[in-house]
């Protein structure tokens, strides 16, 4: 039967602390991505730098929400170092809707002013609206579940230093199913014996039991033997091949164009390698 998890309502303190880290975050100077200044030089017509920022700095306003949100969505949208960096502040924390609400809107009404960086390197000052600050927002997972299992877990026998942010990547419903918790459990337990706890390793396992689903270890193991085969057979035609594992070609720009690129591509292969035997040793 899946457990039942219930939110529960941050102290004022942890609201105000949390509060602060996350005007901070928006306020953090953001790039302009080729898509965004593609997207501004060709539907909003801006040819010159100047343009461009005149646009970010009065234009904004008068643009719908929709078109801020299609616009502006890639730089408003929580990277995972971002994520990481408010593990301390509420990896374990749970907030409910409505606590989330009242959290944007709050940050609303502080109308934030947040840098673009403009190809030539001068900043535009940008302000972030309340389409973006949701998005933000939403993009941190705050009212996703942890199930009670997983944050008794997590409390028992990992480290404390690494308890946030193990919190923060395990809010996925997946683990509502007993046989997901077990393997999670399985892994976590075998790491304490080994004291082979690190951020690489719990980030890869989480990742690995959302993307392959194993039903027990012994699974686990066998599809990472498959990937660790896959993952050699690709290194060896990268030029060909490219990008063809799933996480590096979501992270390419495109195809391989030359023998460095190749260089690199192995490199990453040998990553995943690497990271898959490390995985199968907790497995043991």
């Amino acid at each position: 039967m899946p457990t039942t998890a219930t939110s529960t309502t941050p102290s004022i303190e942890e609201m105000t602390t949390f509060r602060e880290a996350l005007i901070e975050a928006l306020k953090v100077p953001r790039s302009m991505s080729g898509q965004v200044f593609n997207t501004v030089t060709d539907t909003y017509a801006c040819s010159t730098e100047e343009e461009i920022r005149i646009f970010f700095t009065s234009k904004l306003a008068e643009l719908e929400e929709y078109e801020l949100d299609l616009l502006l969505s890639p730089q408003f949208t929580a990277r995972e170092d971002e994520k990481k960096a408010f593990a301390s502040t509420f990896g374990l924390q749970q907030f409910s809707n409505d606590t989330v609400e009242f959290l944007a809107k709050d940050i609303q009404n502080e109308k934030i002013i947040t840098p673009i960086t403009l190809n030539s390197g001068d900043l535009a000052e940008c302000l972030v609206s309340d389409i973006l600050v949701e998005r933000y927002i939403s993009t941190l997972n705050l009212n996703k579940t942890i199930e009670p299992e997983i944050i008794e877990l997590i409390k028992r026998d990992v480290p404390q230093h690494f308890q946030g942010l193990l919190g923060l990547m395990s809010r996925d419903g997946l683990y509502q199913f007993e046989k997901y918790r077990h393997v999670y459990a399985d892994l976590i337990g075998s790491m304490k014996a080994q004291n082979s706890f690190s951020e690489e390793i719990l980030t890869f396992m989480v990742d690995t039991i959302r993307t392959y689903k194993p039903q027990n270890l012994s699974d686990l193991t066998e599809k990472m033997d498959r990937l660790i085969t896959s993952c050699t057979d690709d290194m060896a035609r990268a030029e060909e091949r490219g990008y063809h594992h799933h996480e590096l070609k979501a992270g390419a720009a495109g195809n391989i164009h030359d023998a460095h690129e190749a260089i690199e591509v192995r490199a990453q292969y040998a990553e995943i390698i690497r990271k898959a035997k490390a995985l199968q040793a907790v497995c043991v």
